[in-house]
């Protein structure tokens, strides 16, 4: 974990990383934690959470490089 901000191509690539993750990962997450939000880094699972405020204090805290997507699981969310 790095303390630095990434840079816009890291961000990138993360992000597309970690949305392709969670579109894998969304039909079993629609069974078992729907309505909340998932926090997905490196395109992996890390927590979900009751709110997105909740996934955000997570994240920022945990991972102040930004990389990783904090995203509501429902239906149409990819």
């Amino acid at each position: 974990m790095s303390d630095e901000a990434a840079s816009p191509e890291q961000m990138k690539q993360a992000i597309n990383m970690n949305m392709e993750a969670f579109k894998t990962l969304l039909p079993g997450l629609l069974e078992t934690d729907k309505g909340r939000f998932a926090l997905i880094r490196n395109g992996a699972l890390v927590q979900t959470f009751e709110t997105m405020a909740e996934g955000a204090r997570y994240a920022n805290k945990t991972y102040p490089d930004g990389l990783y997507i904090n995203v509501k699981v429902a239906e149409g969310s990819v």
